[in-house]
């Protein structure tokens, strides 16, 4: 009978390797995860024409007037925006629920109101390997 020798599977120099390569594989995701981008802002625009700009990290809530009279109370909080009350009749706009990323939008169509997130720059969909 032959007698097994007794090797380890892995060098210590092997498992060094690995850990580096794994680390290396993981730094795109943590670069990725949070750009350095600005702070989101909310730009309002009435009939086609900049109303204002409400930073995120300025948290309240603000009374907006549309056309045709149409009223809307915007809230602000750290980490996005959301259309609390609107005299519109539809309410699609209060319906729309909170909008947290650049690029969303919230659309008050009988009062010509718009408000959209912007400010963060390079921020990735998606990371595929």
């Amino acid at each position: 009978m032959k007698k097994l020798s007794k090797t380890p599977l892995f060098a210590a120099a092997d498992i060094f390797i690995i850990a580096l390569v794994l680390a290396l594989a993981a730094v795109p995701f943590f670069i990725s995860v949070k750009g350095a981008g600005a702070p989101l802002s909310a730009s309002v625009k009435i009939n086609g024409r900049d109303a204002g700009s409400y930073p995120l990290d300025n948290a309240g809530e603000f009374k907006l007037v549309g056309e045709n009279g149409i009223e809307m109370t915007l809230v602000v909080d750290g980490d996005g925006v959301f259309v609390k009350d609107s005299s519109c009749r539809d309410k699609i706009c209060e319906r729309t629920g909170k909008i947290t990323r650049e690029g969303q939008s919230v659309i008050c169509m009988p009062g010509r109101i718009s408000i959209a997130l912007e400010g963060e720059t390079g921020g990735a969909d998606a990371v595929v390997g």
